[in-house]
């Protein structure tokens, strides 16, 4: 789908099967796309703040630049996800089923250097071999966070800072 600049502010697309869709520029603010399939999808620049992203499948997505402050994107599947750039400030990328451990926010090979991490919700999520650099977190929540060779927010490697970020920003 072809949907540059669209206006979908507030728009209801649950379980929606948008696999590749250009969205740039979208504006997707208040938008309900829980169990969305955005695999290799398009949103550079777009607004979602305030989306709910719950159990979304965003795989390789391309969300640079995007602006995703207060986004509940609990459970989403962000793996190999770019984001740089992106605001995600006060965004929550937490386990939303804490009862179950393979249901977490997947956010491995996920590229967020510079990104605006500012009082995310971070807990329990997967960030093995993320991209950090010039990461924005202050105030994040990282209780739980995996950071396997993570490229923390100054440069680091988490392997080298006795397995974490903490401390980094």
């Amino acid at each position: 789908a072809y949907l540059s600049s669209a206006d979908l502010t507030g728009a209801v697309l649950v379980d929606a099967d948008l696999f590749q869709a250009y969205l740039d520029s979208a504006r997707l603010a208040n938008a309900d796309l829980t169990g969305t399939y955005l695999y290799d999808a398009y949103l550079g620049s777009a607004n979602l703040s305030d989306a709910i992203l719950v159990d979304a499948n965003m795989f390789d997505i391309h969300l640079s630049g995007a602006t995703l402050d207060r986004a509940d994107l609990r459970s989403a599947n962000l793996f190999d996800a770019y984001l740089g750039s992106a605001s995600l400030n006060g965004a929550d990328l937490s386990n939303a089923y804490p009862a179950d451990p393979t249901k977490r926010t997947d956010l491995s090979f996920a590229y967020l250097g510079g990104a605006d991490l500012t009082n995310a919700n971070l807990s329990d999520a997967d960030l093995s071999y993320a991209f950090l650099a010039n990461a924005i977190m202050t105030g994040a929540t990282v209780t739980g966070v995996t950071w396997e060779n993570t490229i923390c927010p100054d440069g680091t490697n988490s392997n080298d800072n006795g397995g974490t970020c903490v401390g980094t920003w």
